[in-house]
């Protein structure tokens, strides 16, 4: 249970449960981070990466799939994991996240990218 204080509202909580999952949070400005993940020790594990606004009762700006597996290997069984990295910019009234690989792999995205327009 994560509980936000912003100054003048009532405390916002946010919950996550679940017997595979994990998360961590971090933020920008008016923004919260919420890294989670489900099926914690499995190959069928996905990350993701959810912006909520701290400012507008944690309202959700995006959810972003921020990895893969994807086997790479015919010859190995186990997959390989792919973990996008995340750039977080504030230019112009917008603030943009930017998800991208190290190095491109066939068969997804090489970089995502959301947009959002501050204080809207």
């Amino acid at each position: 249970m994560i509980t936000v204080h912003s100054p003048g509202r009532k405390p916002s909580q946010y919950s996550i449960t679940s017997a595979y999952g994990f998360g961590s949070v971090a933020i920008h400005q008016n923004i919260l981070l919420l890294k989670y993940g489900v099926g914690r020790g499995t190959w069928a594990r996905v990350d993701h990466v959810k912006a909520l606004r701290l400012d507008h009762d944690l309202d959700e700006l995006v959810d972003v799939q921020s990895s893969y597996y994807v086997r790479t290997n015919p010859h190995n069984a186990a997959p390989d994991l792919f973990q996008y990295h995340l750039k977080v910019q504030m230019q112009g009234g917008y603030t943009t996240f930017t998800f991208s690989l190290s190095k491109p792999q066939p068969g997804i995205p090489a970089e995502k990218i959301a947009r959002v327009k501050n204080g809207g």
